[in-house]
């Protein structure tokens, strides 16, 4: 029963990750970005201001395909621990704001805080008091540009930690993984430069791409198995029978 529960998830990871590919290069080709959103235009949270529904279920194919495919990751490589997992679930809620909080910058959320001083009959009701002053103690705002950059970044961190905690783990007995976690760090590096230096739509999806296929491989062959793999060797028969 486990064997088949490891495979059905390797199936949906798989399918999600082909679907998620499918749809973000046709949400960059299809969905042309408006030019009065300046330089950065292009970018999937640019063009989903005019294509909130697209772009929510760009969001949405990203999640889930990241998701299943870290989850079976977990279960191919004997992670048991619950925290890379609790991070990587954590992760959705960035996603969700990320996509429900459209990249724009002159709508806000305000607040204020003030000491206010009523009169009235000792016995009164609220609404028959009168005000008597009004001292603003501070006030504030966020934009729904800021709110959609904090929840870009919780989703990342939160992803990113996950990995990490999963590749970390498994570098301490595995050669492989040692390696695979420098070319992580690369990865991470290379990928804040380009989108530093050159953000469009097309860096991301090819960041995202790059990602996704790098995950979908690892899973899907045994290219990060080998002999002193601490992975049970009834779990290696799993994988290998999957494969």
């Amino acid at each position: 029963m486990k064997t088949k529960n490891m495979e059905i998830l390797r199936h949906i990871a798989l399918l999600c990750t082909i679907a998620a590919l499918v749809y973000l290069w046709f949400y960059n080709l299809y969905f042309d970005p408006n030019p009065e959103y300046g330089n950065r235009a292009s970018t999937a949270s640019n063009v989903g201001r005019d294509h909130w529904f697209a772009f929510i279920m760009w969001g949405v194919s990203i999640d889930v395909a990241f998701l299943t495919n870290f989850l079976y990751s977990c279960k191919k490589f004997g992670i048991h621990q619950k925290l890379p997992k609790v991070f990587a679930w954590v992760s959705t809620i960035g996603m969700i704001g990320f996509v429900l909080c459209k990249n724009e910058k002159f709508k806000r959320i305000s607040w204020t805080f003030s000491f206010d001083q009523y009169t009235g009959p000792q016995k009164s009701d609220y609404s028959e008091q009168t005000l008597v002053s009004s001292q603003e103690l501070f006030n504030g705002f966020i934009s729904k540009k800021s709110l959609h950059s904090a929840f870009s970044v919780f989703f990342g961190v939160c992803f990113a930690i996950a990995l990490m905690y999963l590749i970390i783990v498994k570098s301490r007995h595995s050669e492989k993984f040692h390696k695979l976690l420098i070319a992580f760090g690369v990865y991470v590096f290379l990928t804040a430069v380009l989108l530093k230096t050159h953000l469009s739509g097309t860096t991301e999806l090819i960041a995202i791409s790059v990602a996704m296929i790098s995950m979908a491989i690892i899973n899907n062959t045994d290219i990060m198995l080998d002999k002193d793999d601490p992975v049970p060797q009834q779990e290696r028969q799993k994988v290998n029978e999957l494969n």
